[in-house]
């Protein structure tokens, strides 16, 4: 592609083009990616041919586990140059250029997320990872209170809820024991 006169096909020729230096850019195509634009100089009455070298492009699929961190997680992978997008567990993202990433998750409260790590993504590769998160331990209820003598029949317990709890175990004993 020559500054702002679309895409040619193979062996195309851009006419009419003013002398001076002029960007050209290759289109990637299914499955494999052009390397960057280059700079050409063009001068009235000759010909100048540019090639462009072509690369297989990578993929890579990110598994989040366990199942029910897969609402919250996120990964992404970053280079020196770009960062990509947050995506969900089990997408796959094509046309990766090859080279050093780090592949990074987010934070999910009360979840503890996987380190980010360097993978090395080579030319053509397809690759899988996983990413599994951790849970935290939840805090301890606080302002637990219990009636004392209040009720005949029974006691009556109440405490602040602890996000992310799913239940709670209650232990009583006459005599203090618990073992």
């Amino acid at each position: 592609q020559g500054e702002g006169r679309g895409f040619r096909t193979t062996n195309g020729t851009g006419a009419g083009l003013s002398d001076g230096n002029h960007s050209v850019s290759f289109t990637n195509w299914s499955g494999w990616m052009a390397t960057g634009p280059t700079t050409v100089m063009v001068q009235a009455d000759t010909v100048h041919e540019e090639t462009a070298q072509y690369i297989k492009a990578a993929t890579l699929k990110v598994t989040i586990q366990p199942a029910d961190a897969r609402a919250g997680g996120r990964w992404r992978i970053r280079n020196s140059n770009q960062a990509d997008l947050w995506r969900q567990s089990g997408v796959t993202v094509l046309s990766i250029p090859p080279g050093t990433w780090t592949l990074e998750y987010t934070a999910i409260n009360g979840w503890q997320e996987p380190t980010a790590t360097e993978i090395d993504i080579p030319e053509g590769g397809n690759l899988e990872k996983e990413g599994t998160y951790v849970r935290t331990a939840l805090a301890t209820p606080a302002n637990v209170q219990a009636t004392d003598g209040t009720y005949t029949d029974r006691i009556e317990i109440t405490w602040n809820a602890v996000a992310y709890a799913t239940g709670y175990r209650i232990y009583w004993s006459d005599t203090g024991d618990f073992g």
